[in-house]
């Protein structure tokens, strides 16, 4: 018996169509289509405020079609947005139960006519970056926009700059670094430079932003330099730069600013930050910062080509 678990979430209506490939006798995509065929016909449809969307090629990662993407999917959800009056949030790529595959491997594709369709959206996840397009978008509602995954194409760090989101305020985005491309897709990709996350930094471009996330990246240190000098740092409340390659040298660069002082939370787990470092930013303000999962630098490595810690 085909089977798409969907279930109630907390504080709000909630469904999840994930294809599991224990029982299908059919192809995953195959299968979450029909059950939302199926879901749009009932009245808790006209009720739903959040979708969750995942495994459309199936868990089972050594039969499942690695090139299936959600275009029909995508395609399905802006025909029948009359039917779905109330969604305000999306997520696609989830992975939520037991699958056996990585977040490399899930497929995208462009995802920019959900914004046209849902003027209403308020929030925007990707789990998984192989082939997501994003173009500039035009809304007045999103509040949140993550995606993760483990390789940022560089024309999505553009285009979301030439977006107009007066109401964003979070946003996060695992950069990934050019080494870690090897994902599934068939999308050439376009590494991301420091001058393109500086585009991101302006409080003109997203003036309510106070959540900002540049995770996993080979270019840390960089960034955490930019953002000392940017114009959007004194609205922020939360940094997270976890995952990434960041050093005592970008730590520094941070503690002299004295804008540490302004944030309630800054994430640098899992890095590549001294013990020494560790203690230093601890009490150097009441801010709350997160620090566990230390990488340690061994003497044979370039403190310029450390490699982030994504591990997806």
């Amino acid at each position: 018996m085909n089977k798409v678990w969907f279930w109630p979430g907390k504080n709000k209506v909630e469904k999840k169509f994930i294809a599991y490939n224990g029982n299908l006798t059919e192809p995953a995509l195959e299968v979450i289509i029909k059950e939302l065929i199926d879901f749009i016909k009932t009245e808790e449809s006209l009720m739903v405020t959040s979708v969750k969307i995942g495994c459309w090629h199936g868990t089972d990662r050594y039969s499942y079609d690695y090139l299936i993407s959600p275009k029909e999917i995508v395609s399905f959800l802006c025909e029948n947005k009359k039917s779905l009056p109330m969604l305000k949030d999306i997520c696609m790529g989830d992975l939520s139960g037991d699958t056996d595959y990585f977040i490399k491997d899930v497929i995208h594709c462009d995802y920019t006519p959900l914004f046209k369709a849902y003027p209403e959206l308020e929030t925007f996840i990707t789990v998984g970056s192989a082939d997501l397009i994003l173009k500039p978008i035009k809304s007045k509602k999103l509040k949140k926009l993550k995606l993760t995954g483990t390789f940022i194409d560089q024309r999505i760090i553009k285009n979301i700059a030439k977006s107009s989101l007066p109401e964003l305020e979070h946003l996060e985005l695992d950069l990934g670094t050019w080494s870690s491309q090897s994902q599934g897709g068939i999308q050439p990709l376009r590494e991301v430079g420091i001058e393109d996350i500086e585009d991101l930094m302006t409080k003109d471009l997203f003036p309510k932003l106070t959540r900002l996330g540049f995770r996993g990246s080979d270019i840390s240190n960089e960034i955490m330099k930019s953002l000392k000098d940017a114009s959007i740092i004194n609205q922020l409340e939360v940094i997270d730069l976890s995952l990434g390659t960041l050093t005592e040298k970008g730590v520094n660069e941070f503690i002299k600013s004295d804008l540490l002082k302004g944030l309630k939370q800054l994430n640098i787990e899992k890095n590549y930050i001294s013990a020494e470092a560790v203690k230093l930013i601890d009490n150097c303000s009441d801010t709350t910062v997160l620090t566990r999962g230390q990488n340690e630098i061994f003497e044979d490595e370039d403190e310029d080509n450390l490699m982030p810690m994504l591990c997806y």
